[in-house]
């Protein structure tokens, strides 16, 4: 089970949602790493969370995607990969 959310109405109980900085997320997750292949995912395996940037990030860039996974799991899909499967669905 994957969840995702793109709205800064919901929060982690540190306060971390989107719009929140890589500064800020690092210090609420250290754990929370970034892919070898996709640099702009941090994902903090332990915890089950995964945050999205549109960019590999800086200190100040904001999380556009914060994703949630079974703690000690990890199956990451980024938007683009997301997108193309759904545009898959639609050429049919």
């Amino acid at each position: 089970l994957f969840r995702s959310v793109t709205t800064k109405y919901f929060r982690t109980a540190s306060g971390i949602s989107t719009g929140s900085t890589l500064e800020q997320i690092r210090k609420a997750f250290p754990d929370a790493v970034p892919l070898s292949d996709v640099p702009n995912i941090y994902d903090d395996i332990k915890e089950g969370i995964v945050f999205e940037f549109l960019d590999k990030p800086t200190s100040g860039f904001p999380c556009i995607v914060v994703m949630v996974h079974p703690p000690g799991e990890s199956h990451v899909a980024t938007q683009a990969q997301v997108a193309s499967v759904l545009e898959e669905g639609n050429s049919d």
